[in-house]
């Protein structure tokens, strides 16, 4: 079947809007949706840059949802009709699977190539094989996924709303409510608020802690964290001009670390001098992460999401504090349970998706991933 798709074929090129050869029949475990929306990720847009963890040519997007239009004859978590999103596939046998644990399931990284026998499902007009981005490939009409991409979801629920749940929002309330676990009493700070920032900021509100931080260069966006929960509010910008990046150390206290951050004095001054129980960098650069984890108090973690970036910690200043930093894919999150509830809670009024969207047609991708880029848009949306 003929099927209208954004491709692109080598690292850094733009969107080449064509007619793609999609299978008509799906296989016995997998599933043909009709896409209606599909969310732009930050992901997108470095695997678009770098060509990495995919096939080129190939069609990017992998926060599509939509109409299950066909399954194959051993799909049974889903039905022609139903609604839903498509996220990261797995194989549904091995322990982790069987634990809920779908994103470290070992076959997941290699289902997300494409079928086992190395079959293309999509082609380009010249009969050129094309790449799925994570085995989804939702800058497109339809998707042709495995049946474990597909998570089924309330009808009434619109769209756009859906799409950002299958990675960013996930991702970063996850983050919070599945990965860390903070009591209300502990403290969080968040720095970087775009999609997956604003999503964790919203988990902390959701886990009831008293101290939320958000920290952004960005005071609009510093003004959305306060109405979704944030309870402190630090403009690295305004600091960083008045003070600078970094303060050289003196002293004793050079011993432990060689720079004074001045976002991380902030931070501390915001929770009265202790330092915070969590951090979570969604802006997964040193000059961001390093200053973060310094604003850690005793037995604090710093948690770092989704990283495309190699970070030095202090490792010194950590074990005189017993700090550490980690890492979490996807929120930590049974997508069978966890997708739900976050959509349940947006329509409860306690997660407020619609107000982070920002929507666009689909003939107009190119200008979606630099809204997305230069700040104007937290998350964009696609729709046909």
């Amino acid at each position: 079947m003929k099927v209208k798709a954004a491709l692109i074929y080598k690292p850094g090129d733009k969107f080449v809007f064509d007619e793609v050869e999609m299978d008509d029949e799906p296989r016995e475990d997998e599933v043909l949706v009709k896409v209606y929306a599909s969310s732009i990720c930050h992901s997108d847009a470095y695997v678009r840059e770098a060509g990495v963890s995919i096939n080129l040519p190939a069609i990017l997007g992998h926060e599509g949802t939509g109409i299950v239009e066909k399954v194959g004859s051993k799909v049974t978590k889903v039905k022609p009709g139903d609604h839903v999103i498509m996220t990261v596939p797995h194989c549904g046998e091995c322990e982790f699977c069987k634990r809920g644990q779908y994103l470290v399931c070992p076959s997941s990284y290699s289902m997300q190539f494409g079928r086992k026998d190395g079959t293309p499902r999509v082609r380009d007009k010249n009969g050129n094989p094309l790449g799925q981005m994570m085995g989804q490939g939702s800058f497109a009409e339809y998707a042709m996924v495995f049946e474990n991409s597909c998570v089924k979801v309330d009808e009434s629920l619109p769209f756009d709303v859906v799409a950002p749940v299958g990675c960013g929002f996930s991702t970063g309330s996850g983050t919070v409510l599945n990965y860390l676990k903070p009591k209300p009493e502990d403290s969080v700070a968040v720095y970087g608020i775009g999609s997956t920032g604003t999503a964790a900021l919203m988990g902390a509100k959701l886990a009831g802690c008293k101290t939320i931080i958000a920290v952004s260069r960005s005071e609009e966006k510093l003004k959305m964290a306060k109405e979704l929960g944030a309870t402190h509010l630090i403009n690295r910008t305004k600091i960083e001009k008045e003070q600078g990046h970094s303060i050289e150390a003196t002293g004793q206290e050079a011993f432990l670390t060689p720079l004074i951050y001045p976002v991380t004095e902030a931070v501390r001054e915001a929770t009265g001098g202790k330092g915070v129980d969590y951090a979570i960098v969604t802006a997964p650069v040193e000059e961001v992460a390093i200053p973060a984890i310094y604003s850690l108090a005793s037995f604090g973690e710093c948690c770092i999401p989704a990283s495309l970036y190699t970070v030095n910690i202090p490792t010194q200043w950590m074990q005189s504090t017993n700090t550490k930093v980690s890492s979490c894919g996807m929120g930590n999150a049974n997508k069978y349970e966890f997708f739900p509830y976050l959509l349940e809670q947006y329509k409860a009024g306690n997660y407020a998706i619609d107000r982070l969207l920002t929507h666009y047609k689909f003939a107009d991708l190119e200008q979606a991933f630099e809204d997305m880029e230069s700040g104007k848009s937290i998350k964009p949306v696609l729709e046909w």
